[in-house]
């Protein structure tokens, strides 16, 4: 069967929600509040297409990359590799796409789902920061961004009714099965960032279990949404790592890779690179089975690792990616404390959320009693909850409550990030010491170490300002623990130069004891004959 007339007869049955191949909205038979039925099974479709071959998704991919610029070809090759490159964003250009975004929504005819959401809840809809979502998942550009904003809210529906279309889903939007989906952690975000900063989403397909497919798909838009919340991730995307060192192709289920791939194109979601890892070339049929469900851009990024499972955290190390944070073991196991701490997190920054949204900006709210509340008890009151300048919903972000006295006015609350990038540098005793960050600060300081010590003390601040920048230049920023240890702030400019300035400092008496010792071993030794008799 032809690969072309394969996709040609697809489109004809089911239409298409993309320029490039794009499938089918499979109904999902145990969504509840899903009024859509389909005359064509999932078995039957699982069943009625070939994976496409080697051949078929290289020359594919070779149309791609021959009808996008020299620019945007290296661009893929730096997003792959973990080469931070981020170009800042020109505010009048975003008002000018989210206008043809607008017009863009306006021309596509049908759109039950999306103008359901509009009447149900306008303010939701037409928010700014939610369209812009889904404007940086498709490159800023609005026609494909459009499709994919009716396409969410048509797959939202079925995924969760139509009750939920304008709904922020929580935990508790989740049932029973879809949370053990989540707590299982074979879907889990990594605990570091690659070398570019960005945030890793590892799957580890043959640990999956889930009761259905619905509650898999629920777990995967509640985690993957999460992310789609933190601009940060807007902006520089996610990268995907696909581990598989059990699970035969034979056993894969066709119908689902569709449904997987659907709902990633539909999601205010953008994967700069999608890593394959596998020991068996059957596997490769999964892989250009889902290879060519994506769009050109991500079709891209895609890279195939056949490895061993020993060399498979080797291999990721030189795509920017920690191997000490892949949550699978070499014998096969799980590492799941971090994905738990995820898991926590996330429930106290929605109960947070919870607490803003039933507050007003002048409610005032006793907090929650402590050691040092019983001695002044008037410090530990929450003066106001800025309901309006809330962000919702980010993995790596857990947002403050600020608490001060009625005489001093509130400090501004500050991120506190999950998971520090392996560019940070950490504040600290013990492991952090061995942190990528933290190892090259102290390269940093050691090549400018001669010339710090014969600076001025207006020279020596300039020293350190400039390491400063330096890091902050490489996406790299000052972390220090929060005082409950569930996550990092980052530090001002002053702290973070006096942070440099204190490493210079405490190192100097290592170097000088390593010189005394160098000193020591040097000068003849004498040594006293005890045998000698007078």
């Amino acid at each position: 069967m032809d690969f072309g007339a394969n996709m040609d007869e697809f489109a004809d049955l089911f239409g298409e929600t993309n320029e490039s191949f794009s499938f089918p909205m499979l109904p999902l038979s145990s969504t509840v509040g899903c009024a859509e039925t389909h005359s064509h099974s999932q078995e039957h479709l699982g069943t009625m297409f070939r994976p496409p071959s080697q051949a078929e998704v290289d020359s594919l991919v070779a149309r791609d990359m021959n009808a996008l610029s020299s620019k945007d070809r290296e661009q893929i090759l730096h997003d792959i590799h973990g080469i931070a490159d981020f170009p800042d964003e020109d505010p009048h250009l975003l008002q000018a796409k989210l206008d043809e975004l607008d017009a863009a929504i306006n021309a596509i005819p049908q759109k039950s789902a999306y103008d359901r959401a509009l009447a149900a809840s306008e303010s939701y809809v037409k928010d700014r920061s939610f369209r812009l979502k889904f404007l940086r998942a498709d490159r800023l550009d609005p026609q494909r961004a459009g499709r994919r904003m009716v396409n969410f809210f048509e797959y939202k529906k079925e995924l969760f009714g139509p009750d939920k279309l304008v709904k922020h889903i929580m935990m508790d939007d989740l049932n029973y099965d879809d949370m053990a989906v989540i707590q299982n952690g074979h879907m889990q975000f990594l605990p570091e960032r690659d070398m570019a900063g960005r945030v890793i989403f590892c799957n580890i397909q043959s640990l999956q279990r889930c009761a259905s497919d619905a509650n898999l798909l629920r777990a995967v838009y509640y985690m993957l949404m999460t992310q789609a919340d933190d601009e940060d991730s807007q902006k520089k995307g996610v990268v995907g790592v696909l581990y598989n060192f059990s699970l035969m192709a034979e056993r894969l289920d066709y119908a689902k890779i569709l449904q997987s791939v659907r709902l990633r194109n539909c999601l205010p979601i953008r994967f700069v690179a999608m890593h394959y890892c596998f020991n068996h070339p059957s596997f490769v049929d999964f892989i250009n089975y889902e290879r060519s469900a994506f769009d050109e851009h991500t079709r891209a990024r895609c890279r195939a690792h056949q490895v061993s499972a020993t060399d498979f955290h080797s291999e990721l190390v030189s795509f920017g990616i920690a191997s000490r944070s892949i949550p699978a073991s070499l014998i096969g196991g799980l590492k799941s404390k971090s994905h738990q701490d995820w898991i926590y997190m996330r429930r106290k920054i929605e109960g947070n959320q919870k607490l803003s949204s039933r507050a007003t900006p002048t409610t005032v709210v006793a907090a929650v009693p402590t050691r040092a509340a019983a001695v002044q008890p008037k410090m530990n009151v929450v003066k106001s909850i800025n309901v309006a300048t809330s962000r919702k919903g980010q993995p790596n972000v857990i947002e403050n409550i600020d608490t001060s006295s009625d005489s001093e006015k509130s400090p501004p609350a500050r991120k506190i990030y999950a998971s520090p990038s392996p560019g940070d540098v950490l504040f600290g005793r013990g492991k952090v010491k061995e942190h990528p960050g933290n190892v090259r600060l102290h390269q940093l300081i050691e090549k400018r170490r001669s010339r710090y010590e014969v600076a001025e003390k207006w020279e020596k601040t300039v020293i350190a300002e400039e390491i400063v920048a330096i890091i902050k230049e490489c996406s790299g920023r000052f972390l220090r623990p929060t005082v409950n240890g569930d996550g990092w702030v980052e530090v001002d400019k002053e702290i973070a130069r006096e942070k440099v300035s204190h490493t210079f400092r405490s190192r100097r008496p290592k170097l000088q004891k390593r010189r005394r010792m160098a000193a020591a071993q040097a000068k003849p030794k004498l040594f006293l004959n005890t045998n000698f008799r007078y």
